[in-house]
């Protein structure tokens, strides 16, 4: 059972993905690589359909049973995995609150019942044939075939989850200098502010400080440009795997800095424009 458990996840985990760029690309009109992996597998589905087929056992026969199983089988991985993922990376990969009876906008009622429907349909017309193609593959070359699929898995795993928690680092950095950049934009404000308020009393101290003040001026101002251009620079330079994991979740949603995610989205639109 295991066996077949492993080899539903890795067929169900490609055949997900399937699904999302085809969705995908039915609404933007072009190629998405969907998911939070690099390769052509979407494990949430995998882990689904596999556990899906192991509740079939006992209940194949009790559509009902079958299909409550579904809903509670598929809502929970959806919502442990949506929540554990939030609580790792600080972002919201995809979001329901626009639909109602959600939790934490994580899952919501009408999707669980399609997936619902959707499993029970799986158990009864593709299990029965992808069973069938399970069988034709010897053991041994299924074993290797599925070791070999779990350490590409694996290796895709630790590169998406190191460029996840770089994208982060890169958010909560620009997240600092736009906060630096506004202190210094309010105690300028406040300095000019308080010059001109005593001016008229203290002029002759005004003029004495022009110099020394101009001078400090064009050094606040030349940091403050070279702040303004590290932060620009930041938001235009993304990594090829940012990129795309920017692109595989367009409605993510960080906890905080989500400005700053919003600047290197322009960033990237501009350049495939001119691309």
């Amino acid at each position: 059972m295991f066996y077949h458990f492993v080899w539903y996840f890795f067929i169900f985990a490609f055949v997900g993905w399937c699904a999302e760029v085809g969705y995908a690309a039915v609404v933007t009109k072009k190629f998405v690589n969907r998911g939070f992996l690099l390769g052509p597998y979407c494990p949430i589905y995998g882990f689904g359909v596999g556990f899906i087929y192991l509740l079939s056992v006992p209940f194949e026969k009790n559509l009902i049973l079958l299909w409550l199983g579904s809903i509670v089988v598929t809502s929970g991985i959806e919502l442990v995995t949506g929540f554990a993922m939030d609580k790792l990376f600080h972002n919201k990969w995809w979001d329901y609150s626009g639909f109602p009876l959600n939790i934490g906008g994580y899952i919501c009622l009408p999707f669980s019942l399609l997936w619902g429907f959707a499993c029970v349909a799986v158990v009864k017309l593709v299990f029965p044939l992808t069973n069938g193609l399970i069988d034709l593959i010897p053991y041994p070359v299924g074993i290797i075939l599925a070791s070999v699929l779990g350490a590409l898995l694996i290796s895709d795993a630790v590169i998406s989850v190191l460029t996840a928690l770089g994208l982060n680092k890169k958010l909560e950095h620009m997240d600092r200098l736009a906060k630096k950049l506004e202190a210094q934009s309010q105690k300028f404000t406040d300095t000019v502010t308080r010059v001109v308020q005593n001016a008229a009393e203290f002029c002759e101290e005004v003029g004495d400080r022009f110099t020394d003040g101009k001078i400090r001026l064009k050094e606040k101002l030349e940091k403050e440009r070279e702040e303004k251009d590290e932060y620009e620079e930041m938001a235009k330079k993304s990594t090829l795997l940012q990129r795309r994991l920017i692109g595989a979740f367009p409605n993510m949603k960080p906890r905080k800095n989500f400005l700053h995610l919003e600047a290197i989205r322009d960033k990237i639109k501009h350049r495939n424009k001119k691309d």
